[in-house]
């Protein structure tokens, strides 16, 4: 095939990458493994592909299209959903065209990766995603998955929020060792998982449900705690419900509850609770430095 005809989809399909991978790598604008980049070149000289400088030069000076997708169970969530708008924000601030899309399926994600040749995607999820959207290496899961976290290994095309969220509460336990901790049994044993040096006397293991959440805060007031943090959503609750029919609990005794939220914020109803502030600077600045790393 002459240079005459050879196109960027020709040398792509000849190195079995797509389209934004050869552009990085004859660009320089995004780490690519070497094996890849060996491949890209041997595909390039064997096409003896010349790329069109012109055409090149007016690209870089205009934005470029980034994808970022949403899936629509996060759009729900406290953290994520405030991560999309400064995402966002932030990618037309570096003049990117930014396409937005929200949706329950992979395929449309694949389908929207193989249509359009985006500079870069960036996939916003709260679980695993079986199919091998890895292939494309220009696409970057921001993951706020909780319970799994641990099996989850940082690279190129993961970046895993769900540790911040148990980073949050270790910060909160070492400020404070009498702090009492409630949780579901998922989030205890992931905590443990990444830190088994803590001290788990304070902290308590639940069922996911409203009843445990009062009945854990019915036997905290029980023996005088002074300060209770809720970690999941509808322990939290749980204890609201105890607190609006018991109302005169919070002016006869001395104690702070907060909750840390993630994926919901739950309503207080009035009641002088505190609802931890999480420090949404930590999440932006992980997924910052991983842009400018792009």
């Amino acid at each position: 095939m002459s240079s005459r005809t050879s196109n960027i989809k020709d040398v792509a399909r000849r190195a079995g990458v797509s389209t934004a991978t050869v552009s990085y790598v004859l660009n320089g604008t995004k780490k690519v493994s070497e094996e890849t980049r060996r491949r890209v070149l041997r595909a390039v000289e064997g096409l003896q592909y010349q790329p069109n400088q012109q055409a090149r030069s007016l690209r870089m000076n205009q934005g470029r299209d980034v994808l970022v997708f949403c899936q629509q169970d996060c759009l729900a969530g406290f953290i994520a959903s405030t991560l999309l708008a400064e995402l966002v924000g932030v990618l037309q601030q570096r003049q990117h065209h930014v396409i937005t899309c929200f949706s329950h399926s992979q395929k449309e994600l694949l389908e929207l990766l193989q249509r359009q040749n985006f500079y870069t995607a960036y996939v916003i999820c709260n679980c695993q995603w079986e199919q091998p959207v890895d292939l494309y290496s220009n696409v970057l899961f921001l993951n706020f998955d909780l319970e799994n976290c641990s099996v989850f290994q940082e690279g190129q095309c993961q970046l895993n929020l769900g540790h911040l969220f148990y980073h949050e509460i270790i910060e909160c336990i070492q400020k404070n060792p009498h702090l009492h901790v409630v949780m579901n049994y998922k989030q205890g044993n992931m905590l443990q998982q990444m830190a088994p040096e803590l001290n788990f006397q304070n902290i308590h293991f639940a069922n996911s449900e409203i009843s445990s959440g009062a009945y854990h805060l019915e036997s905290l007031l029980h023996h005088d705690c002074g300060q209770v943090l809720f970690a999941d959503y509808f322990l939290f609750v749980g204890a609201i419900k105890y607190l609006l029919q018991h109302e005169d609990t919070l002016y006869e005794r001395h104690f702070t509850i907060e909750y840390l939220p993630w994926i919901r914020v739950a309503e207080t109803f009035g009641l002088s609770l505190t609802v931890h502030t999480f420090p949404m600077k930590k999440v932006l600045q992980c997924v910052l430095e991983r842009l400018s790393a792009s």
